[in-house]
């Protein structure tokens, strides 16, 4: 390498590094030091995080139905710095690492120059989706920028030429594990590649191929689950880890799909929403139409956008879920420009097209959602919905503030108040409850037979509250205000 070239990845690298922090400075609106606000997701996987540091394990002494990777950086943060700072600094690095691989990915079809550009314009489309940040889907980019890299390698492969590299399967492990460990949803759109490569080698009778790439993918997913599970089966707590990774997302699923049919995959809002993913799709379905060469690669492209946006369109609709559709973005703009390579005028129109797209969607976006959230944390002004439950949470004497919790409340409630919850179902009690009979059954048995002196309730308590019954029974209703009420145990 020239002296000047190591200059250039220098400088690009530290370039890469000033817009993650950038980005994630105002967007990052439940982690960033220019905000006070936590935020809903964030703030619970903050706490989980703050506690497992300090030696609370997840699942078994707080429940959240994500997986123990997710945790574990919110752990480390809370290591590195007592405060949102050592999460922010976290993101900033695997923002970063996605960046770079971003770059990986784009240098197989651009010069160094509009390879740069076009990355920084990729985390700039992240606008749209980011909601707030500190997120599975966000930490999951790395892997999935680097999985689509080598996807996209084996399919830039010469004509007649199938097998697969199996470091690109380890990688793809990995992944898998990860989102395995988070969300393992996220992982959909690279299991498709994975399965469509593994079609292709099984076609073409590769089979000493694929032994290499499945003990490859076998050993990616030992490599980052076998020290979760491990240290989880040490501590007696693998079932509930399990259970709250894997079986209570399994009747997750099956009760909160959404309930939109096959219209919803062409709905304009889901479209805007994900647009990244419909891009793909479109590109595919062009080059199955106008390329010669890569009609294959066209299929796949189909098939891992259209995967992606069904899980979309299962999931409600929520934008964050889009972020694992970022590296399509990516593909999408070198798949477009390679097939229009001899039509250079059309070719031109496309690109820009696509550029000007991303601009506009994440100016829209940022100036309807992030300008009003940065406006807000500049006044200072998110005291006055907080004020509800500190105004009740200081009517509990100090000394006895140890043993409460709060039910149906927004998960922040813990950070601003500093307050440890006293069971292992602290937040979102009844909507975790909604999605499974089996968890339902248990936060029920916690709050009979527990001993917490305090509990916040969002609300006065009805019949359509899972423990209606036991503060009607065991608790009496002590303070109330237009949004929360406090119980005592009697």
């Amino acid at each position: 390498m020239s002296k000047n070239g190591f200059w250039v990845k220098k400088i690009t690298v530290l370039v890469l590094f000033f817009i993650s922090v950038f980005f994630l400075l105002i967007c990052s609106y439940t982690t960033s030091p220019l905000y006070h606000g936590v935020g809903g997701d964030s703030a619970i996987f903050r706490i989980i995080g703050k506690y497992w540091s300090e030696g609370i394990l997840p699942y078994a002494g707080l429940f959240d139905h994500k997986g123990p990777a997710l945790f574990f950086i919110n752990a480390v943060g809370c290591m590195i710095h007592d405060s949102r700072i050592g999460i922010f600094i976290l993101q900033v690095i695997f923002l970063m690492t996605a960046e770079v691989f971003a770059l990986k990915l784009f240098m197989q079809e651009f010069n160094w120059k509009t390879s740069v550009m076009v990355t920084a314009l990729t985390i700039f489309c992240l606008i749209t989706n980011f909601e707030g940040g500190n997120l599975s889907e966000e930490y999951a980019l790395p892997f999935l920028f680097l999985s689509f890299y080598y996807l996209f390698t084996w399919s830039n492969q010469a004509d007649g030429k199938v097998e697969h590299d199996w470091h690109g399967a380890i990688v793809y492990g990995v992944t898998f594990a990860f989102c395995l460990l988070s969300r393992v949803t996220n992982a959909v759109g690279i299991c498709v590649g994975v399965v469509f490569v593994l079609i292709i080698l099984i076609k073409n009778k590769k089979w000493q191929n694929i032994l290499y790439n499945s003990a490859g993918f076998i050993l990616g997913v030992l490599i980052l689950a076998i020290p979760f599970f491990f240290y989880f089966f040490v501590h007696d707590a693998f079932g509930e880890m399990w259970y709250g990774t894997i079986t209570y997302n399994f009747q997750y699923g099956a009760n909160s799909a959404g309930e939109a049919g096959i219209g919803s995959l062409i709905d304009i809002a889901m479209i805007k929403s994900f647009w990244y993913a419909y891009g793909l799709l479109v590109t595919g379905v062009m080059m199955l139409i106008f390329s010669h060469g890569r009609k294959r690669v066209g299929m796949l492209w189909i098939l891992v956008s259209f995967s992606s946006i069904c899980i979309f369109v299962m999931g409600n609709g929520y934008l964050h879920y889009g972020i694992i559709a970022l590296p399509y973005f990516s593909i999408t703009l070198m798949e477009l420009h390679r097939l229009f390579a001899d039509r250079a005028e059309i070719k031109q129109k496309f690109f820009y097209f696509f550029i000007i797209l991303s601009v506009l969607q994440g100016c829209v976006f940022g100036w309807k959602e992030v300008v009003p959230l940065f406006l807000n944390a500049l006044c200072n002004d998110d005291s006055y919905w907080v004020q509800y439950y500190i105004g009740l949470y200081e009517q509990i004497p100090i000394e006895e503030r140890d043993s409460f919790v709060a039910y149906n409340c927004p998960p922040e409630l813990y950070l601003v108040l500093d307050a440890k919850p006293g069971y292992k179902y602290f937040v979102l009690q009844d909507w975790q409850g909604s999605k499974s009979e089996d968890l339902k059954e248990k936060i029920h048995a916690t709050y009979a037979n527990g001993e917490v002196k305090w509990i916040m309730l969002l609300g006065e308590g009805d019949e359509n509250v899972i423990i209606d019954d036991i503060l009607t029974d065991r608790y009496v209703l002590i303070a109330e205000n237009e949004y929360y009420s406090l119980w005592r145990l009697r």
